[in-house]
């Protein structure tokens, strides 16, 4: 093929790689899953106002995976938190306390894990894809988030 005839397709795939470079990541099976708030924005991630989490979160069961605990987690209307964790499958802790909207779109909650109570820790809600995250900043690039997924 003479190199006039590949100039086209070379153009091409130039263009093309310069489109991509400059849009937000998109997550694939492959992409490992955003752990800082600036991967998870550049991602495309949605911060989540208080009426959005109400929306879209209330009276459903958010559940998380760390290791071999397995975690459900449910925010009511009434603003109780319920729940429970399981550890290898044998432990079951209960877990309760309460949550409410705090400064600037937060979301508080403060509740009991087992024997432990923790204190009050307010958090941002992120949804990116049909995953949600929360991160203690929304600002600071570096934070670290966690992820918590829906099952209908």
């Amino acid at each position: 093929m003479p190199i006039t005839s590949k100039m086209p397709l070379a153009i091409a795939l130039f263009l093309w790689a310069a489109a991509a470079a400059g849009q937000n990541q998109v997550l694939t099976p492959e992409a490992p899953l955003p752990n800082r708030l600036g991967e998870l924005l550049d991602a495309g991630a949605k911060k989540l106002s208080a009426k959005d989490f109400r929306q879209e979160l209330l009276t459903r069961t958010l559940y998380s995976s760390k290791g071999p605990r397995n975690t459900a987690i449910l925010y009511a209307e009434n603003g109780k938190v319920v729940g429970t964790s399981r550890s290898g499958g044998f432990t079951v802790e209960n877990i309760d306390g309460s949550w409410a909207v705090g400064a600037n779109e937060t979301i508080c909650s403060t509740y009991r894990f087992g024997n432990v109570v923790f204190p009050q820790r307010c958090v941002f809600w992120y949804k990116l894809g049909e995953m949600y995250f929360f991160s203690d900043s929304d600002s600071d690039r570096s934070a670290s988030v966690e992820r918590r997924t829906l099952r209908q």
